[in-house]
Protein backbone atom coordinates (compact mmCIF):
# COMPACT_ATOMS: atom_id res chain seq x y z
CA UNK A 1 0.00 0.00 0.00
CA UNK A 2 2.88 2.43 0.77
CA UNK A 3 4.15 2.15 -3.26
CA UNK A 4 0.54 2.86 -4.41
CA UNK A 5 0.51 6.30 -2.51
CA UNK A 6 4.19 6.64 -3.55
CA UNK A 7 3.05 6.07 -7.06
CA UNK A 8 -0.16 8.56 -6.65
CA UNK A 9 1.72 10.79 -5.47
CA UNK A 10 4.57 10.74 -7.90
CA UNK A 11 1.84 10.95 -10.68
CA UNK A 12 0.21 13.66 -9.17
CA UNK A 13 3.47 15.67 -8.77
CA UNK A 14 4.42 14.81 -12.41
CA UNK A 15 0.88 16.10 -13.95
CA UNK A 16 1.16 19.34 -11.62
CA UNK A 17 5.10 19.98 -13.13
CA UNK A 18 3.61 19.27 -17.21
CA UNK A 19 1.00 21.29 -16.87
CA UNK A 20 3.04 24.04 -15.15
CA UNK A 21 5.64 23.97 -17.74
CA UNK A 22 3.01 23.98 -20.17
CA UNK A 23 1.19 26.89 -19.04
CA UNK A 24 4.24 28.88 -18.48
CA UNK A 25 5.22 28.27 -21.94
CA UNK A 26 2.03 28.70 -23.56
CA UNK A 27 1.74 32.40 -21.60
CA UNK A 28 5.09 33.24 -22.98
CA UNK A 29 4.62 32.32 -26.54
CA UNK A 30 1.47 34.23 -26.07
CA UNK A 31 3.04 37.76 -24.65
CA UNK A 32 6.05 37.15 -27.49
CA UNK A 33 3.06 37.40 -29.87
CA UNK A 34 1.30 40.41 -28.39
CA UNK A 35 4.28 42.24 -28.07
CA UNK A 36 4.91 41.30 -31.69
CA UNK A 37 1.47 42.07 -32.96
CA UNK A 38 1.65 45.47 -31.29
CA UNK A 39 5.21 46.43 -32.59
CA UNK A 40 3.73 45.69 -36.21
CA UNK A 41 0.78 48.28 -35.30
CA UNK A 42 2.81 50.81 -34.18
CA UNK A 43 5.11 50.49 -37.03
CA UNK A 44 2.08 50.65 -39.57
CA UNK A 45 0.99 53.63 -37.73
CA UNK A 46 4.44 55.38 -38.01
CA UNK A 47 5.04 54.58 -41.28
CA UNK A 48 1.04 56.24 -42.47
CA UNK A 49 2.11 58.76 -40.81
CA UNK A 50 5.23 59.22 -42.29
CA UNK A 51 3.52 58.66 -45.86
CA UNK A 52 0.91 61.77 -44.52
CA UNK A 53 3.92 64.27 -43.92
CA UNK A 54 5.75 63.21 -47.10
CA UNK A 55 3.09 63.95 -49.30
CA UNK A 56 2.03 67.22 -47.62
CA UNK A 57 5.91 68.45 -47.54
CA UNK A 58 5.59 67.27 -51.57
CA UNK A 59 2.31 69.34 -52.14
CA UNK A 60 4.01 72.21 -50.09
CA UNK A 61 7.03 72.13 -52.24
CA UNK A 62 5.14 72.06 -55.46
CA UNK A 63 3.35 74.95 -54.43
CA UNK A 64 6.55 76.26 -54.01
CA UNK A 65 7.65 75.71 -57.47
CA UNK A 66 4.97 76.75 -59.19
CA UNK A 67 4.53 80.11 -57.47
CA UNK A 68 8.56 80.48 -57.71
CA UNK A 69 7.86 79.89 -61.81
CA UNK A 70 5.38 82.04 -61.83
CA UNK A 71 6.92 85.12 -60.21
CA UNK A 72 10.08 86.83 -62.22
CA UNK A 73 13.43 85.99 -61.00
CA UNK A 74 14.89 88.52 -58.70
CA UNK A 75 18.33 90.37 -58.88
CA UNK A 76 21.53 88.05 -57.05
CA UNK A 77 22.07 89.20 -53.91
CA UNK A 78 25.64 90.45 -53.35
CA UNK A 79 27.52 88.30 -50.64
CA UNK A 80 27.80 90.02 -47.23
CA UNK A 81 31.57 90.81 -46.63
CA UNK A 82 32.64 88.28 -44.37
CA UNK A 83 32.48 89.20 -40.23
CA UNK A 84 35.77 88.60 -38.54
CA UNK A 85 35.29 86.21 -35.46
CA UNK A 86 36.42 88.46 -32.18
CA UNK A 87 35.58 87.20 -28.91
CA UNK A 88 32.27 88.52 -27.44
CA UNK A 89 31.24 87.27 -24.12
CA UNK A 90 33.47 85.74 -21.82
CA UNK A 91 36.08 85.28 -24.58
CA UNK A 92 33.41 83.26 -26.25
CA UNK A 93 34.17 83.57 -29.81
CA UNK A 94 31.13 85.14 -32.03
CA UNK A 95 31.12 82.70 -34.28
CA UNK A 96 30.29 80.05 -31.51
CA UNK A 97 27.60 81.98 -30.53
CA UNK A 98 25.91 82.29 -33.87
CA UNK A 99 26.28 78.78 -34.12
CA UNK A 100 24.26 78.41 -30.72
CA UNK A 101 21.90 80.75 -31.42
CA UNK A 102 21.73 79.22 -34.38
CA UNK A 103 20.68 75.59 -32.56
CA UNK A 104 18.49 77.35 -30.66
CA UNK A 105 16.35 78.46 -33.40
CA UNK A 106 16.15 75.25 -34.84
CA UNK A 107 15.16 73.24 -32.52
CA UNK A 108 12.29 75.44 -30.84
CA UNK A 109 10.93 77.14 -34.22
CA UNK A 110 12.54 80.70 -36.14
CA UNK A 111 11.62 83.40 -33.87
CA UNK A 112 10.39 81.69 -30.86
CA UNK A 113 13.43 82.23 -28.64
CA UNK A 114 16.28 84.71 -27.91
CA UNK A 115 19.54 84.07 -27.39
CA UNK A 116 20.70 86.80 -24.73
CA UNK A 117 23.95 86.02 -23.40
CA UNK A 118 25.93 82.90 -23.23
CA UNK A 119 28.99 82.33 -20.42
CA UNK A 120 31.47 79.57 -19.53
CA UNK A 121 30.74 77.45 -17.13
CA UNK A 122 33.34 76.45 -14.47
CA UNK A 123 33.57 72.88 -13.87
CA UNK A 124 32.84 71.95 -10.59
CA UNK A 125 33.42 68.10 -10.41
CA UNK A 126 36.49 66.98 -9.00
CA UNK A 127 39.20 65.10 -10.90
CA UNK A 128 37.33 61.54 -10.01
CA UNK A 129 34.01 62.87 -10.30
CA UNK A 130 34.67 63.88 -14.10
CA UNK A 131 36.26 60.95 -14.74
CA UNK A 132 33.30 58.76 -13.54
CA UNK A 133 30.87 61.01 -15.83
CA UNK A 134 32.78 60.76 -19.09
CA UNK A 135 33.45 56.88 -18.77
CA UNK A 136 29.59 56.92 -18.23
CA UNK A 137 28.51 59.03 -21.14
CA UNK A 138 31.15 57.81 -23.93
CA UNK A 139 29.68 56.80 -27.31
CA UNK A 140 29.41 52.86 -27.55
Amino acid sequence: MGDDLFMTEFETSLVVLIAGLVIVFAVLFLLIGIIKGYGSIILAVMKSREAKRQEKKEKATAAAHAAAKSEAAPAPVPAAPAAVSEPAQDGIPGDVIAAIAAAVDFMYGAGTHVVTGVKRVTPNRSAWASAGMIESTRPF
